[in-house]
């Protein structure tokens, strides 16, 4: 087995500022713990606060300070949250709270190659807002081990002198250990296991042996939710759409894209929902006629809605969730590529429609289907641009022998102003409706028009003037 870990150091605050989009490159920002800074960021520490200090000591040097407190369950949930992003790159995703997760990737190098799995994961963590750090190793505590001391190999972190302080060693244990003189890994490694155990307790020697692949070591997987609804409280309001595109709507799209990704769904119907403090909150209903998987796509189609809505003055809460999903299949990439199904910009008809019914609405871009009618003026019907279901009833009243502008009420035509060139179809109406036999032709009118006419039973037995009735005209 091989297993990548993730460790995200920063996670006690960006647990706050990736959720909360808050702009933190450039502020002063700290975690208290106990009424003490536990963590800062690089600003903060750039200004002289360092972990330990009071919160009055922290303002005293920086009085723009941000703090949070410090708060385990947000923690645990962005964790989850960044499992189940990682859910696309490997089936078996475990948590190793309260700050790492690890991943089995020997099945997944069959997909991708090991750089590129690894970059990607990393990349896609750092997209979402979090700090990460990588270790590969057979076993999953080596690899934990390995990402937070960021050596190459365990012979490599005994020989760095890997400190304990940042292992899954409890904090009391590394006390005792340093009082002895025993600062670094290597230096317990080297220790009688026995002995170890009696002073120490069997728990940190189940981690020696886990982390040197002497023990084995099952651990639980996560298991995807089987909905997507996810939520973004802000700690700051927002009031611009821009903000909102490029924070927490990216944010939550990008989440949506790997929850889509690990499931083998493509997004038919999603839903945005953005609400101010005072529960005023507006509705996005965002449509596509195909399934998507991507976050340029769905947020494409999103921002062309978000630019017509009316959002609340202050945006401090945001919502995404998935209404509708088809399973995934995908396209096959053609030899000879065409241009057939995209505009002249190369443009799908699908992204054409989704563009057009974003910015005019649901009903402004119809198309027409098949029924279950064979009347010539009740077989087809409109719908929802590009609906799948009916494609192979449209194409059968597509054929030469249908004209492509059919007359909403047909009108007599002079049989001596025809040439009928074929025919004739008899087609009749339904018995339990108001029964009609028709013979149609096709037929050359004098003036050039190639038109589709019709004879009645009735017209037939009654020999009327006007033998024929128009019905349509072909291209």
């Amino acid at each position: 087995m091989l297993w990548l870990a993730l460790y995200f150091p920063q996670l006690p605050l960006e647990s706050f500022t990736a959720s909360s989009y808050i702009e933190h490159s450039r502020t002063a920002q700290v975690v208290l713990e106990q009424n003490r800074v536990h963590l800062a960021n690089t600003v903060a520490l750039s200004a002289g606060i360092v972990p330990g200090c009071s919160l009055a000591t922290a303002y005293s040097i920086e009085p723009s300070l941000q703090h949070f407190r410090r708060d385990s369950n947000r923690e645990a949930a962005e964790l989850q949250k960044l499992a189940e992003s990682l859910y696309g790159f490997s089936s078996l995703v475990s948590l190793a709270a309260p700050d790492s997760i690890v991943l089995e990737i020997q099945g997944s190098l069959r997909l991708f190659a090991q750089a590129d799995l690894l970059i990607g994961a990393r990349e896609l963590c750092e997209k979402l807002g979090f700090t990460c750090l990588t270790g590969m190793a057979a076993t999953a505590t080596a690899a934990i081990t390995l990402a937070r001391s960021q050596s190459q190999s365990i012979n490599d972190a005994l020989l760095s002198q890997c400190g304990l302080e940042h292992q899954h060693v409890k904090h009391h244990v590394v006390e005792q250990l340093a009082n002895m003189g025993l600062t670094t890994l290597g230096a317990l490694l080297l220790l009688p296991r026995n002995e170890v155990a009696q002073r120490f307790g069997k728990a940190l020697v189940l981690y020696l042996d886990k982390l040197e692949g002497q023990r084995h070591e099952p651990r639980k997987t996560i298991q995807p939710a089987e909905t997507f609804e996810r939520k973004i409280h802000l700690l700051q309001p927002i009031t611009n759409k821009q903000q909102l595109l490029k924070g927490p709507m990216s944010k939550l799209s990008l989440e949506l894209q790997q929850w889509l990704i690990g499931n083998q769904r493509g997004c038919e119907k999603l839903t945005w929902r953005f609400v101010e403090h005072s529960n005023n909150a507006s509705t996005l209903h965002v449509r596509f006629t195909q399934g998507k998987q991507r976050q340029l796509e769905l947020l494409s189609v999103s921002q062309l809605q978000l630019e017509q809505a009316t959002l609340p003055a202050d945006v401090l809460s945001i919502e995404l969730k998935l209404i509708s999903s088809t399973p995934w299949s995908t396209q096959p990439n053609d030899l000879f590529p065409t241009t057939q199904g995209t505009d002249n910009n190369g443009q799908s008809i699908g992204e054409l429609v989704d563009a057009l019914s974003a910015r005019l609405g649901t009903q402004a871009c119809q198309q027409i289907h098949g029924s279950d009618r064979h009347t010539p003026e009740y077989a087809w019907q409109f719908k929802k641009a590009l609906q799948s279901a009916s494609q192979t009833v449209l194409n059968e009243h597509s054929q030469a022998s249908r004209p492509l502008w059919l007359l909403s009420k047909p009108h007599p035509v002079k049989a001596t102003d025809l040439q009928l060139l074929q025919g004739p179809e008899r087609i009749q109406s339904e018995w339990w409706l108001h029964s009609d036999a028709r013979d149609y032709y096709i037929a050359q009118h004098r003036n050039g028009a190639l038109c589709w006419v019709y004879r009645t039973a009735a017209i037939l037995r009654e020999q009327q003037r006007h033998e024929f009735y128009l019905h349509g005209y072909f291209a």
